[in-house]
Parts: C-alpha cells; structure tokens; sequence
C-alpha cells in the first residue's frame, strides 16, 4: 500500500502579542510600529495512536510535527511597515488513508506505513501602508514540500469611522497549488501532477460599544477549483468534485472587566458548503491580568459538523455521480478543545508559552450520528516563543 499524507496546518499564530480589550479602546491613528521586533515560535504537535481493536492494516502511530517559526517586523518610515515570516515544517508518523468493511459490518481503518517523513517551508512577507483612518496591505508568499508547491498573495484594507468606533476591513486572497503525489502516474505511466486554485473574500466589521466592550461580525466566502480529491486516498478508493463553494459568518464580543483586570472574548463560527458540510464552532477565552506583567489566558471551544453528501464509513455499490470518500475528515463528528496560554511582558521581551488539548468523537456532537469514523483524531499541541523589541 502506498504512503498516504494529511495536509497539515496547525495554526500558525502570529508571533506578535495578542491585543487585550482593555480600558481606552479608542483607535488610535494607525501608525507604522516605532522599532522593529523579532520573533521565534516552536511548535510541537503529537496525534494520539489510531485505535489498535479498529486497525484494519498499517501502522496506529499517527503523526508528530515539529514547527520553526521566524518573523521579523520592521518600520520602512513612519507610514510603512514590512513584515517576514518564515516556518519550517518537519512530520514523520502514519495517517489514515481510508475505511472498509470488517467482520459484522463495522468500519476498519486503513492506516499508511509509519516511515512517512516530509518537511515543508513557507516563506512569506507582507508590506503595510498607515493612513489616518486606516491601513492598506498587501502580501506574497510561497510554500513548497517535496510533493505539493503553492504560491499565495493577497490585499486587506481597513478603515475606521465614527469617531474611529467604528472600523470595516475587507480581505481577500488567491492561491495556486501543484500536487505531485510520490509514487502516483496517470494513463500514460507519466508524473501524476494535478493543479488546484483557491480565491478568498471576506469582510468584517468592529464596533466599539463603550470604552470596555467591542462586538465584530464578519463574513467570508472560499471558491476551490481543481484536483481536490487526496491523491494518496484515491489509491484506495475517493473521488471528490473538482469545485467548493464555501461560505462562513461569525460574531463575536470583547468585554473588559475591570473589578477582575480581565478580559471576556467570545465567538461564534458558522460553515457551510456546497458538499454538504455544515459546521458550527463556539469559543469561549478568559485573558486575566496578573502582577509582574503576567497574562493568563485559559480557552475552551466546542465544534460540530454534519458529513459530506458522498462520505460513508465504506462502499459496497458506486454512487450515480461518481464521487465518494471514507476520508474522517469529512464525517459527522463533535470535538472539544482546552487551551492554556501564557504570556509575560518585558520591556523588551515578551514570552509566551500554550499547551492545547483536542478530542473528536461522534459522542460529543448534539445530533444522532448512527456511526463514528475510527479515524477521528486526538492531539496534544505545545507552543513556546520569544519575542524582542528593539
């Protein structure tokens, strides 16, 4: 059986501190920053073995990836600002390539061999112009690994009114990807290489309520277009549509509590798409200030999805429009995730440090899902990073 690979992306924060909600939350003139600051983020990211009683063949370790991340923020003059960031990326492990029926009719997963190793670098910059009321930007970036190559850029705006209460940013983004799966040919016993492409939009607004609260809600829409099937999980059995459509909305609310020097961050997230999927993700954080500039921020989120019009836990008859799919990724499931982070505030440094917990199960989600997916997966992540001004 041939090596199958997850695209990974395990959430690559930005390396600057986050912004609390805090007292005086009137904008400011945006302005380019007055020293430039270096940044460094490492990563480490472990799945939890597949369940042995459910493995129908390959290996149950599933994969550890270990992330560098570099940035640098720099002012060009008192309007322009640069910004760099490079990460490194390096995964060995197993990952689920598909179902199938076991004795009795239960679903067995089929997992790769455990010598799947690969690396990936991404290298990225964006520059950034301030104006009074608002600030342009614009950004490029490529990706490349031994078996898939992007290349991505995209422009944001942002501009404030009321008395600078009031801010509207629209976004948006393109990428074009080359897949060049190890081990796969077409027809003709030539290279397998297929192609794919992604434009995004999305539109936001934050109002300020009062000096310690703020609400946002935004819009957002992703087309896909292309080879959109896994190339590895096709060797086993899944067609995929060779188009996406995906729309998503979300709100949120910031709230400063001043009695607890804390701060309130809620939001909501809902997802759907032409295939069927529908999701729904709520997240609930707590930012609480401590002495010697210390900042606390505990967070829980909940999230829920129904499967894809042509998922099954496996395939006995064809579909009449040819697409089908075992992958867990598009499955009814539930999933909830606890995050610890901690930051610590210098004159010149900042450090942060973040343990997350994620478990998926058909369990955890509200509806009556008739069956679970033995490739749902469960990870402990750890992040650590310093940041220095000068």
């Amino acid at each position: 059986m041939a090596a199958t690979k997850k695209r990974t992306n395990p959430m690559l924060a930005a390396l600057t501190t986050s912004a609390l909600a805090l007292p005086g939350l009137n904008v400011k003139a945006d302005s380019a920053p007055e020293a430039a600051s270096v940044g460094y983020r490492f990563y480490v990211y472990q799945e939890g073995d597949a369940p042995v009683d459910k493995l129908s063949s390959g290996s149950p370790e599933r994969y550890s990836i270990y992330v560098n991340q570099f940035q640098l923020l720099a002012p060009l003059n008192e309007s322009v600002s640069i910004n760099f960031n490079y990460i490194q990326e390096s995964m060995s492990g197993a990952s689920p390539v598909g179902t199938e029926a076991g004795d009795g009719g239960e679903s067995q997963l089929i997992m790769s061999a455990a010598s799947i190793k690969e690396s990936r670098r991404d290298v990225s910059s964006t520059v950034r112009w301030y104006a009074e009321n608002g600030n342009l930007g614009m950004s490029v970036g490529v990706s490349n690994e031994n078996d898939y190559d992007a290349t991505y850029g995209g422009i944001d705006v942002e501009r404030h009114f009321n008395k600078k209460n009031t801010s509207v940013k629209l976004a948006s983004s393109v990428s074009s990807d080359t897949l060049s799966p190890t081990g796969r040919v077409d027809e003709q016993s030539k290279q397998f290489t297929q192609s794919k492409q992604s434009v995004s939009m999305v539109a936001s607004i934050t109002q300020l309520v009062s000096a310690q609260a703020m609400l946002q809600t935004g819009f957002g829409t992703t087309l896909l277009s292309g080879y959109l099937t896994d190339p590895y999980k096709a060797l086993e059995g899944d067609v995929r549509p060779e188009s996406k459509n995906q729309y998503t909305w979300s709100a949120g609310a910031r709230i400063f509590f001043a009695a607890q020097d804390a701060a309130m961050h809620i939001g909501y997230r809902y997802y759907t798409d032409d295939w069927n999927i529908n999701s729904h993700a709520v997240k609930l954080s707590w930012y609480q200030n401590i002495k010697y500039d210390i900042q606390l921020i505990p967070s829980l989120r909940y999230y829920v999805q129904t499967e894809a019009e042509f998922y099954d836990r496996y395939f006995t008859t064809a579909r009449s429009d040819g697409f089908f799919s075992t992958d867990y990724r598009l499955s009814s499931y539930g999933a909830i995730s606890a995050k610890l982070k901690y930051v610590q505030t210098l004159k010149r440094f900042s450090y942060t440090a973040t343990i997350e917990w994620y478990d998926s199960s058909a369990s955890y989600s509200y509806r009556n899902i008739s069956f679970e997916s033995p490739g749902l997966v469960n990870y402990v992540m750890f992040t650590t990073g310093l940041n220095f001004n000068f």
